[in-house]
């Protein structure tokens, strides 16, 4: 009988936790981005720019409207490095560091209730700002480093993440963002590249802090 009562006394702190209502959070970031590769205009179709990923980071800030819809501000910094290749020839070469600001406001479904974990899911549109390329001596013909500049623009943006409790005030967390991103270039006009087809995926880890 004693076992009975016991049991339930110790459950109460942790079924509280999982109930907590839902407030604000704000969040810590570590992000990984994969990008879309370009090819040149013709003649120069065999020609590819490609972005491998590199370790970004960003902070959030999320508002709950109720305990099922909230809308979350983000700034995130994703970094890369470009590479150019020749297909037909199988060559390749190391174009340079990247690096693009993305600062997202996106509303969010919840599909889960208030508990330990959190599911979610929604939409809404970023500023690219701030894009370039940090282009070697050796990637140019002139034997000169340079920069190359990307235009910014407002994109679209898919959201979807979940989160795990760990405490009362910090949960860990996963956030992933597709951009419809596909930047005009600062570039000459018989340049073969005028643009580039991104559209990033931003995959990030991080940690979560309920205000």
């Amino acid at each position: 009988m004693l076992r009975r009562v016991v049991v339930p006394l110790l459950l109460l702190p942790a079924i509280a936790l999982a109930q907590a209502p839902r407030h604000n959070d704000i969040g810590i970031w570590s992000n990984h981005t994969s990008y879309r590769s370009t090819s040149g205009a013709e003649p120069f179709s065999a020609v590819q720019v490609s972005l491998d990923s590199r370790p970004g980071y960003g902070v959030s800030l999320t508002h709950f409207l109720g305990q099922k819809v909230s809308v979350a501000l983000s700034a995130d910094q994703l970094r890369g490095r470009a590479r150019l290749a020749q297909n037909d020839l199988g060559l390749t070469l190391d174009a340079g560091p990247s690096r693009l600001r993305a600062f997202a406001a996106v509303a969010q479904w919840h599909f889960t209730p208030p508990w330990i974990f959190d599911l979610y899911a929604g939409g809404g549109a970023a500023y690219m700002s701030g894009g370039r390329m940090d282009v070697p001596a050796a990637a140019t013909e002139e034997h000169v480093a340079g920069t190359i500049a990307f235009k910014n623009a407002v994109a679209p943006v898919l959201n979807a993440g979940a989160s795990l409790q760990v405490s009362r005030r910090v949960s860990g967390a996963v956030d992933v963002k597709r951009m419809g991103y596909r930047p005009r270039l600062h570039t000459t006009p018989d340049d073969p590249f005028q643009s580039l087809r991104l559209n990033p995926l931003t995959i990030a880890l991080g940690l979560r802090v309920h205000m």
